[in-house]
């Protein structure tokens, strides 16, 4: 009877470690994913960012005045209202 009491206490025991190792594994990974999804986050600003300002960028090189004065640079002449195409 005792050998099964003794038995059973090592056996809860091990129980027990192998919980506590499993909660600690665990509270690790999802500490690293948490640090992850942070630097993601930064990455996805930085993109946002980075898009709108190639937006401003388009909008700019596509004005009308900005290609008339390109086309006078380069020794061109303006296009004709109904030649104009504009694109958004």
């Amino acid at each position: 009877m005792k050998k099964f009491v003794m038995a059973g206490m090592v056996l809860s025991i091990l129980c027990n470690f192998a919980l506590a190792l499993s909660l600690v594994w665990t509270n690790t990974q999802r500490a690293g994913l948490a640090y992850e999804l942070k630097r993601q986050q930064q990455v996805l600003g930085e993109m946002i960012s980075f898009n709108a300002k190639l937006g401003v960028e388009r909008d700019r090189l596509l004005s009308p005045y900005y290609l008339d004065r390109r086309a006078a640079e380069l020794g061109l002449r303006s296009a004709d209202q109904n030649q104009k195409r504009f694109m958004h």
